[in-house]
C-alpha cells in the first residue's frame, strides 16, 4: 500500500476491504450526527408540508436514493406484512420514486407516499412524526451499504430503527437497544420487527429513548479528534 493509513467509516466496510485486502491494517472510525438538529425546535412548515404530513400519519419512513442496494424491493413486501396489522398505517419514502418500486405491484400505491427535492425543514419534520424507520440495505453485487446517516438521523429524532446485519447499519443502529438489525433480504423478518414495535408502546418508548441516546453519543467532535490524531502523527 502507498497510503499510510486507511480508514474506514464502519466495521462492515472494514471486513469487505479486508476479503480483497487482507493484510491491510485499517482503523475503524464510525460517523455521526448534530443530534440537535434533528430533536430541538419547531419546524417552520408551509402549509402543504403540514397537509402532507397530517395525511401521512400514521407512517413507517424510509429515507433513501434510489439505489437498489437501499433494499426497498425486500422493505415495501416487509410494509406490506406490517399494514395487514395496522391498516391505518402508510409508508413514507424520501429519496426514491414510486415508479422504480414494487409499490403498485404489491398493490400499496395508495399506501405510499414518495419524495424528491424536499426541504430540509421538510425532512425533518418526516423523520419526527413517523413511528419508525426502516431500511433494509444489502449487498448489490459488490454495491455496499459502506454506512448509514439516515439511521442516526432518524435515531436523533428519536425513532426506533430497523436495519439490517451485512451492512453499515450495523453501527448506525444498537441492535435491541434503539431498534433491531435483521436479516438482508428478508422482508419476513424486518415485519416481525415492526409489528413487533407497533404493537409494543413500553418498547416503542424505550427503543425511541434508546435511538435519543445513541444520537447524543455520536458527536462530530469526537470523529474530527480522531482524524486529527491521525494527521497530527502523520505530520510528526
Amino acid at each position: 500500500f502507498r497510503a499510510d493509513r486507511l480508514v474506514a467509516v464502519s466495521n462492515y466496510t472494514k471486513r469487505e476491504i479486508l476479503k480483497e485486502c487482507p493484510e491491510a491494517d485499517i482503523m475503524v472510525i464510525i460517523h455521526a450526527v448534530d443530534a440537535g438538529e434533528f430533536s430541538e425546535g419547531e419546524e417552520e412548515l408551509s402549509e402543504k408540508e403540514k397537509l402532507e404530513i397530517d395525511k401521512l400519519k400514521p407512517y413507517i419512513l424510509s429515507v433513501g436514493g434510489g439505489k437498489r442496494r437501499k433494499g426497498y424491493e425486500y422493505s415495501f413486501p416487509a410494509f406490506v406484512e406490517v399494514a395487514k396489522r395496522f391498516p391505518d398505517l402508510k409508508y413514507a419514502v424520501v429519496g426514491h420514486s414510486i415508479e422504480n418500486t414494487p409499490a403498485r405491484s404489491l398493490g400499496v400505491a395508495d399506501k405510499t407516499r414518495c419524495f424528491f427535492g424536499i426541504r430540509r425543514q421538510f425532512l425533518r419534520a418526516l423523520y419526527r412524526n413517523a413511528e419508525l424507520f426502516m431500511l433494509l440495505p444489502y449487498d448489490d453485487q459488490g454495491d455496499v451499504e459502506g454506512f448509514g446517516f439516515a439511521f442516526l438521523e432518524a435515531a436523533a429524532a428519536g425513532l426506533p430503527v430497523i436495519g439490517t446485519h451485512e451492512s453499515g447499519s450495523e453501527d448506525a443502529v444498537e441492535h435491541e437497544r434503539n431498534g433491531y438489525l435483521v436479516e438482508p433480504r428478508n422482508p419476513a423478518s424486518a415485519a416481525r420487527a415492526a409489528i413487533k414495535i407497533l404493537s409494543d408502546p413500553a418498547l416503542k418508548r424505550k427503543l425511541a429513548s434508546g435511538s435519543i441516546d445513541f444520537a447524543r453519543r455520536m458527536k462530530w467532535d469526537g470523529v474530527a479528534a480522531e482524524y486529527f490524531a491521525i494527521y497530527k502523527k502523520l505530520a510528526g
